[in-house]
C-alpha cells in the first residue's frame, strides 16, 4: 500500500478541487472533504487509543460520528447537515452546489483546526 494522506492533504486537494470550479470539481471537492473529516475522526480516536477497542474498530461512520459527537468535539446539526448533501452526491448521485462545497470546506476546516492534536 501507498503513502498515508493526511486530513490537511485531503483539505488542500478539496480546496484545489474547488478552485478548478465545474462539475467535476464539486464533486471531488466534496468527496476529499468527506475524506478529511473520516480522516481527522479517525485521528482523534487514535489519539485517545479509542481505535484499539474491538468494538470501534467495526463502527461505520455514522457510529464514530455519534461517539466523537459524545465526547464533545463537534455541533452534530452542522456535519449532520454535510454529511446528508455528502450522502445525496454519493447515493442519490445528485450534484452539490458550489455554496454548499464552500459552506462544508469552511466547516470541515474549522472542525480540523479545532481539533488538531
Amino acid at each position: 500500500m501507498g503513502k498515508w494522506i493526511s486530513t490537511e492533504k485531503f483539505l488542500d486537494y478539496a480546496r484545489k478541487d474547488l478552485e478548478e470550479g465545474g462539475e467535476r470539481g464539486l464533486v471531488n471537492a466534496y468527496s476529499n472533504l468527506k475524506r478529511a473529516m473520516h480522516c481527522q475522526i479517525d485521528k482523534i480516536l487514535e489519539h485517545f487509543d479509542l481505535n484499539k477497542i474491538k468494538i470501534i474498530k467495526k463502527y461505520n461512520f455514522n457510529q464514530k460520528f455519534e461517539l466523537i459527537q459524545r465526547l464533545g468535539f463537534i455541533s452534530p446539526i452542522s456535519f449532520k447537515d454535510l454529511n446528508k448533501s455528502r450522502n445525496l452526491l454519493e447515493h442519490e448521485y445528485l450534484m452539490p452546489d458550489k455554496q454548499e462545497v464552500k459552506f462544508g470546506l469552511d466547516l470541515v476546516i474549522l472542525f480540523t483546526e479545532n481539533t488538531k492534536l
